[in-house]
């Protein structure tokens, strides 16, 4: 996964990539990039790829080009111009596209974080993050916008199963004066919770223990006025902030990442992206929000 948050082009981006079972070598890609206007440009593409530098699903591309350092994020194909309102009321339909080109590159910015081996979850057995430094241009019906800010890339291994999980937050930030946070808690039907992240506070990074997020309480990615806390041997550090736009999926059984909301299934698992400027020691800094959470259990 990469995703970024450029606040002087108004485009952010969510782009995540998982191999589609039973058959390792097809990667499924999705792309959602939300636009200064309020529009979303959506994709979701599936390939065969054996390269295993490569994360390839045709139309969108992420490879690594130096370990642990540098990733190079590709777009080249057609994708479909949404809105919010119109994903969270269903499924995603076919329709109208329009060409779409992105590049990339990701630089690193800290070393990769390591949550170490993860055991008792059913979203993986070994997950990372890492802070990054984004460079580069979007291309829109032929007029390009470059593309520079501070973003994540992710990875997880082993076995996952969406079924399982019944709540979810994952949240990163970025301040001018060059400190970071990233944090992940996550609620699942067996077993335990999972608690992790790292906080940098320009000096030392830190381990987060503790992390509080408000849950998402509808498909449009509500409520967007939120504050996050995390804990840790540095004490507890709470930004508060704003979702700026949102991007809602839903999140197939046991595999798999589906535009739009399935709203007609209690059981479905609904996943809402969207970038994030918040308030943190009385600087104002940008990074994203993620939320999960299943049908059922939204407010009626």
């Amino acid at each position: 996964m990469c995703v970024g948050n450029d606040l002087s082009s108004g485009i952010s981006f969510y782009a995540h990539f998982s191999r589609v079972a039973p058959d390792p070598a097809v990667w499924e890609g999705v792309l959602c990039l939300h636009l200064a206007n309020g529009d979303i440009l959506v994709s979701r593409s599936f390939a065969s790829s054996r390269t295993r530098d490569l994360a390839d699903a045709g139309a969108i591309s992420f490879r690594c080009v130096e370990p642990c350092q540098t990733w190079r994020l590709r777009f080249d194909g057609m994708a479909r111009r949404v809105t919010t309102k119109r994903l969270a009321v269903g499924l995603h339909t076919d329709g109208p596209v329009e060409p779409l080109r992105m590049d990339i590159t990701a630089r690193a910015v800290l070393p990769p974080w390591s949550a170490g081996s993860i055991v008792g979850q059913d979203f993986g057995h070994m997950h990372t993050e890492q802070a990054m430094q984004l460079d580069g241009a979007v291309t829109i019906a032929g007029l390009t916008t470059n593309f520079s800010a501070r973003g994540f890339r992710d990875h997880s291994r082993g076995f996952r199963d969406h079924s399982k999980l019944a709540r979810e937050g994952w949240s990163f930030g970025f301040t001018p004066s060059g400190k970071v946070y990233f944090g992940v808690r996550i609620w699942q039907d067996d077993g335990p919770g999972f608690t992790a992240g790292m906080l940098f506070d320009g000096k030392t990074i830190h381990d987060v223990s503790a992390m509080e997020v408000p849950p998402v309480t509808s498909p449009s990615g509500d409520p967007r006025e939120v504050q996050i806390s995390l804990g840790g041997d540095f004490g507890t550090v709470t930004v508060s902030g704003q979702v700026t736009a949102a991007t809602p999926f839903t999140l197939l059984h046991p595999i798999g990442q589906a535009l739009g909301v399935d709203v007609d299934d209690p059981a479905a698992t609904m996943l809402v992206e969207g970038p994030l400027v918040f308030e943190w020691d009385d600087e104002r800094g940008y990074g994203w929000l993620e939320r999960l959470a299943r049908i059922r259990d939204l407010p009626r």
